[in-house]
């Protein structure tokens, strides 16, 4: 749930805040234009006050008084937002359509930047120790553990040092709000908490599934891997996509730092090959308004 419910007023950027913080962009957008800030929590910039009123459903869930104190993001965020400013600016988001309309699958490498990206992995890693991974489940009552061999977390973004985890999945929102409207006939309202994914490289995989077979209202997938110097001739862990269900497989090394999108439904058929050495990766799944809305009925 959102920490707050009404948007903040905006509050004028002064110009001395400019001249000091010339590498401040417009958290919506990215340009370098800023104007305005949030008055609550003072660190979301933007070009204008619609902007602001725009991206309050991705900034109300980061927005807080004290979120400073909880955790630093003074480096990564400037690597963030500079690397953003060219991959979830207007232009990729019309590469991702594109590449998701034509062909059901995009691959964007590079998506955080190696010190935004190192954040999120540590803080994976520190959960992995915590042990709060459990097996991933499967919607029937068959042999889970010959079907799917990895453990996993289900993470909101709220929970301590889970800081990093929920500003990626503030970015993978940024960018799909920019595809609003331009992914086939999807109404994209909403999303499930973050999977947060091990497979303990033992060998296990997981075998060739689709993630929304029966219309539950998942219309995106969007996989970010986490896996430094993967070489995947010794590791294995590819993901082989059958987009269209064709023969052969669209092979995705889960490298550091790569966001894969694609379709949830049965246009695309996929498989993890077996895993040699730890392999880390987060889920997001997008729904669709109108078919979550009658999964919800028929669940009723």
């Amino acid at each position: 749930m959102a920490k707050y419910s009404e948007i903040p007023r905006c509050e004028l950027v002064s110009e001395d805040h400019l001249l000091e913080n010339q590498n401040s962009y417009c958290s919506l957008c990215y340009k370098k234009l800023i104007t305005v800030k949030c008055s609550r929590c003072q660190r979301a910039y933007y070009c204008s006050q619609e902007h602001q009123q725009s991206h309050w459903n991705f900034h109300r869930e980061t927005c807080d008084d004290n979120e400073v104190a909880k955790y630093d993001y003074s480096s990564a965020t400037l690597d963030l937002r500079k690397t953003c400013q060219l991959q979830t600016n207007e232009a990729l988001s019309n590469t991702v359509v594109n590449q998701l309309n034509s062909h059901g699958i995009c691959v964007i490498d590079h998506f955080l930047g190696t010190k935004c990206s190192s954040k999120v992995l540590q803080q994976v890693l520190d959960l992995h120790e915590s042990g709060v991974f459990s097996d991933g489940q499967l919607a029937r009552n068959v042999s889970m553990h010959r079907i799917r061999g990895d453990k996993v977390a289900w993470i909101g973004g709220n929970e301590p040092r889970c800081e990093a985890i929920k500003y990626l999945s503030t970015c993978v929102d940024s960018l799909i709000s920019f595809c609003k409207g331009r992914l086939g006939s999807y109404i994209i309202t909403g999303r499930t908490k973050c999977m947060v994914a091990c497979y303990p490289g033992d060998g296990l995989g997981y075998v060739r599934h689709i993630d929304n077979p029966n219309g539950d209202g998942r219309c995106v997938t969007a996989l970010y891997y986490l896996n430094r110097n993967w070489n995947s001739q010794e590791h294995g862990g590819q993901l082989w996509l059958y987009p269209n269900s064709r023969d052969v497989p669209v092979k995705i090394d889960p490298v550091f730092d790569r966001l894969l999108l694609f379709w949830s439904d049965r246009r695309n058929p996929h498989e993890v090959k077996p895993a040699y050495a730890k392999r880390y990766a987060i889920t997001l799944w997008y729904f669709d308004e109108k078919e979550r809305a009658r999964a919800s009925q028929h669940q009723t």
